[in-house]
């Protein structure tokens, strides 16, 4: 499939995903299960993408392209072509701007210690609560010592189980799909089984739930936390506080929500074979937005421009005649590469010369990158103008 209906697919498939995970989700009761589902379900409709191999098969469809034109009285332009990268790049850009926030945030931290376990501690002028990054834990300034006992013990939790690699994944992700509200929606229900992961671990040390409780709520505010995990977040404590005192351990949702995720993506992988076997066995003639990849000259169309330029000559002949034409060569792009059936189209009062020049140019070029439909190799006729022009 093509790039924009692959990416139509993967945002509908983590809807579709996200909207099964919601209605399951009070049956859900094990957040370390629930963390690995959330991750699946962002990632995995996005190997609609991945090319797979597949055998060689002996029909392959052939696609006409026409290129730009090409004189050889001016150097051809230069002109930048925005595709679909232009998508990516407020995506991008936010990306960046985390990093820097990140980054921004770690330079202010004050070491303090290392634990034996390999975890640092450090000190932090700008937050209320602790606070975790990968082997990072920050805590305030002025905190109380029993306080300080249960962050440290909470946050621990945290870099054991490596969350901070998910919120990474998700820092990506949401660059990549900016645009895509399921992205956020995601992200922020991954924090919050992080955040009951780690009360449960907690509380398995110790069993002073209200204390516990307090604790959060007296360290709810001004915690920064882009991509770092916290011990207490105003609008996460609620959900925790509820989750602590009413959530039971329930597998068996599990046993139908998986299987229902590993159909959905069964049936994506089988419709796309089929499709592509489909135009493997019918030979059909498709159109340029239909290619999912273009055939190219290796270094790209620029290349393909100065191969061109000092390629073709003008015949001497037509030259001192003052004669112009212009001719459209046909050739065909293997599945391996070669340029094959090269010839020149709609002849009629053109002098001979200009088009042995150009069949010859076009038959001397090396072998290109051949098209591909899907996971497919095709075969493409392209069709290249070339001006001669005094």
């Amino acid at each position: 499939m093509s790039f924009w209906t692959g990416l139509l697919w993967v945002c509908l498939c983590q809807l579709g995903l996200t909207g099964l995970y919601f209605l399951f989700k009070k049956r859900l009761g094990l957040p370390a299960w629930n963390r690995f589902l959330l991750l699946a379900i962002a990632l995995l409709p996005m190997l609609v993408w991945i090319p797979l191999p597949i055998e060689n098969v002996s029909g392959f469809s052939t696609i006409s392209i026409q290129l730009p034109e090409i004189s050889l009285a001016e150097n051809p332009s230069n002109a930048i072509h925005l595709g679909w990268e232009i998508l990516f790049l407020p995506g991008f850009v936010m990306l960046l701007y985390s990093v820097f926030k990140i980054l921004r945030f770690v330079q202010k931290g004050s070491f303090e210690r290392k634990l034996d376990s390999g975890i640092r501690i450090f000190h932090h002028p700008d937050i209320k609560a602790a606070c975790s990054f990968f082997s990072r834990i920050y805590l305030p300034e002025f905190v109380d010592e029993t306080d300080r006992n249960w962050m440290l013990t909470h946050e621990e939790v945290h870099v054991r189980r490596a969350h901070s690699l998910d919120r990474l994944i998700f820092g990506i992700l949401r660059g990549f799909f900016w645009f895509n509200p399921v992205i956020y929606q995601l992200d922020r229900e991954l924090i919050l089984n992080h955040e009951y992961e780690a009360d449960q671990e907690v509380l398995k040390t110790n069993d002073n739930k209200t204390r516990y409780q307090q604790i959060m709520l007296a360290h709810a505010m001004g915690v920064p936390s882009h991509l770092l995990h916290c011990f207490s977040s105003y609008k996460q404590i609620k959900n925790r506080i509820h989750f602590m005192n009413t959530h039971t351990i329930k597998r068996g949702a599990y046993f139908l929500f998986v299987p229902l995720v590993g159909l959905v993506l069964t049936w994506t992988a089988c419709n796309q074979s089929q499709r592509e076997q489909a135009q493997e066995e019918a030979g059909e003639v498709f159109n340029a937005g239909q290619v999912d990849q273009l055939p190219e000259m290796k270094g790209g169309m620029e290349a393909l421009m100065n191969y061109m330029q000092s390629e073709i000559h003008y015949p001497e002949s037509m030259k001192a005649q003052g004669t112009e034409a212009r001719v459209m060569v046909s050739f065909v792009v293997d599945t391996d590469g070669s340029i094959t059936q090269v010839e020149a189209m709609r002849t009629e009062g053109i002098n001979r010369a200009f088009i042995d020049e150009a069949v010859r140019a076009v038959s001397s070029m090396p072998n290109w990158q051949p098209g591909m439909n899907g996971r497919t190799p095709v075969k493409v006729q392209m069709v290249l103008p070339i001006s001669f022009r005094l």
